[in-house]
């Protein structure tokens, strides 16, 4: 009962990852039942995943049999009843499914088993936060799914090779063939967060694509993974002093590349977190008031050089301490959520933040004043026909609004423009929109 005693100490650890939607099928081959019935507790609370059990090699064939197309990963213990050797492995590799083993060692006799398969990786179940690495591993596959990986190499053989082990951990996977190639998709998709390339290239080596790939994407956007079949010690060092994040010498080991894979993913979905901290309002998760003056600033200043149009409007949520008195600051809370929800809706070509408390801002660029005016009057309107739900009250509100078209290129006065706006819509009455020209 090791398994499901490792369980119920980590459970605490695990929080739910709220970036995994859910929609994928585990199948855990566990012939202890509470072992199986804990670890599906942990993956269902943890990553919102469908898990099917089975606790034999017959009752895992005949599911496979059924469901295989759907099974994104099967947690299979090596030692079954009915299939004491490993057995299930090959089982499973034969329906086409990913497998992570469960062992309690790994004995000589099944390297030979373990290599044939689709397997992932194999974790000793009584080793120190085994649970939370194979949950760790799940939770890398689903997201992995979402992951545009770019992989480079000039040797079709070797290509291929690192485009089944990408695919084997559920990475969209993109290839080239030289650098060239590759740096014309790094241009054309800003999406890719992974680009493993080969060193020795004819035309453009690897390091050269790496100093032109960080021209493009900084290590904040993109891991970069430098491979070569040259033994020079130096090498490693030279690609991470060219802007690489990490460095493996050919032929690749599956084991070597899936830890450096996983920690470069791990590593960028950090600094991810961190820039959400940093740019995003933690309540209504629209941008703050630190990334609008960010990027406002530029903005202005750019649109004040070339003539261009560009509004600045400040909205103000009318009488919302009277929301906070009536119905508590939850509700307040639910108030400010529901209006950033349709702001962004509304306003999804533009730059809205929440500037603090119950004010919002929205910066209007290459657009007509006119249409930018239409556009505030439709969501002033929208506001005070849309309630929202609290407990068993439809709560309506209106918001005012102050805006500004700016002839300035500096940001703090049009902004000051545009609260002046703002002070006289909120004293003609209020749930209306002001806007002048600067």
């Amino acid at each position: 009962m090791g398994l499901a005693n490792s369980i119920v100490r980590h459970r605490h650890t695990l929080t739910k990852d709220p970036k995994i939607n859910g929609g994928h099928t585990v199948l855990i081959i566990e012939d202890q039942e509470a072992a199986s019935a804990a670890l599906k507790q942990l993956l269902v609370e943890r990553l919102n995943v469908n898990v099917d059990i089975a606790h034999s090699f017959q009752e895992a064939k005949a599911k496979l049999k059924q469901h295989r197309h759907e099974y994104l990963v099967a947690v299979c213990d090596l030692h079954l009843p009915d299939a004491p050797n490993g057995e299930i492995l090959g089982l499973v590799n034969k329906a086409k499914v990913r497998a992570i083993a469960l062992t309690g060692i790994v004995r000589e006799c099944m390297h030979k088993c373990l290599k044939k398969a689709l397997l992932i990786d194999y974790v000793e179940k009584d080793a120190p936060n085994s649970v939370l690495y194979v949950v760790g591993l799940v939770e890398r596959l689903c997201k992995n799914q979402k992951v545009r990986a770019l992989i480079v190499d000039d040797s079709p053989t070797a290509l291929l090779l690192l485009e089944r082990i990408m695919l084997l951990l559920n990475f969209n996977v993109l290839k080239a063939s030289n650098g060239r190639d590759a740096l014309d998709i790094l241009n054309e998709s800003s999406d890719i967060r992974l680009l493993i390339t080969d060193h020795e290239m004819p035309d453009m080596s690897g390091f050269e694509l790496v100093i032109k790939a960080r021209a493009l994407y900084d290590k904040d956007h993109l891991a970069i993974i430098g491979l070569s079949a040259h033994s020079q010690i130096e090498l490693g060092a030279s690609f991470i002093k060219y802007g690489a994040n990490d460095f493996l010498s050919k032929p690749i080991e599956f084991q070597n590349l899936l830890c450096r894979v996983n920690m470069n993913m791990e590593v960028l979905e950090h600094l991810d977190y961190i820039h959400e901290l940093a740019d995003k309002d933690s309540l209504t998760k629209l941008h703050n008031r630190r990334f609008f003056f960010e990027h406002g600033k530029p903005a202005i200043e750019n649109a004040h050089k070339t003539k261009a149009n560009l509004v600045v409007a400040i909205l103000d949520i009318d009488f919302f301490k009277k929301i906070n008195d009536e119905y508590g600051h939850d509700c307040g809370d639910q108030a400010l959520r529901h209006f950033a929800i349709l702001l962004a809706q509304t306003m999804k070509d533009h730059l809205v933040a929440r500037f603090g408390g119950e004010e919002f801002v929205v910066l209007f660029q290459d657009i007509e004043p006119n249409a930018a005016q239409s556009k505030l009057n439709e969501f002033c309107k929208l506001i005070k026909d849309t309630p929202f739900k609290w407990l068993n009250c439809d709560i309506s509100f209106t918001v005012s609004t102050g805006a500004v078209v700016a002839k300035t290129s500096v940001l703090d006065e049009a902004l000051k423009l545009a609260d002046d706006n703002l002070y006289k819509a909120k004293q003609n009455g209020r749930d209306q929109v002001v806007m002048t020209h600067s």
